[in-house]
């Protein structure tokens, strides 16, 4: 199964830059819509075997790729000292751990 999802253009959300993401309803806004994206729609009953497909709005050709359970499992980690890099996603506001400086992951 292939899951198509598509990246509106960044906005300002309360305190970061958030992108609205789409499958021909709004799907939710995130820091980081791929990984947003993926754990949204397993909470929505999407087998972790899919296949999830990101386009940027107007573009023919796909940004990101790969399965859909792994993605779920991801963040995005950046700060002064690290990033970005991938990390493995954790509950919002706890930290994980051996990560240098105050992180800024990719939740929601």
């Amino acid at each position: 199964m292939i899951v198509n999802i598509t990246v509106g253009k960044p906005k300002l959300g309360k305190r970061r830059t958030v992108y609205d993401v789409r499958m021909g309803f709004l799907l939710g806004s995130y820091r980081c819509p791929f990984f947003g994206a993926a754990r949204k729609l397993l909470e929505l009953g999407f087998p972790e075997s899919a296949t999830l497909v990101m386009w940027h709005e107007g573009s023919t050709t796909w940004a990101m790729r790969g399965p859909l359970g792994k993605a779920a499992k991801l963040t995005v980690l950046e700060n002064e000292k690290a990033g970005p890099v991938l990390r493995a996603y954790s509950t919002p506001g706890v930290v994980p751990e051996g990560t240098p400086g105050e992180p800024r992951l990719c939740h929601r």
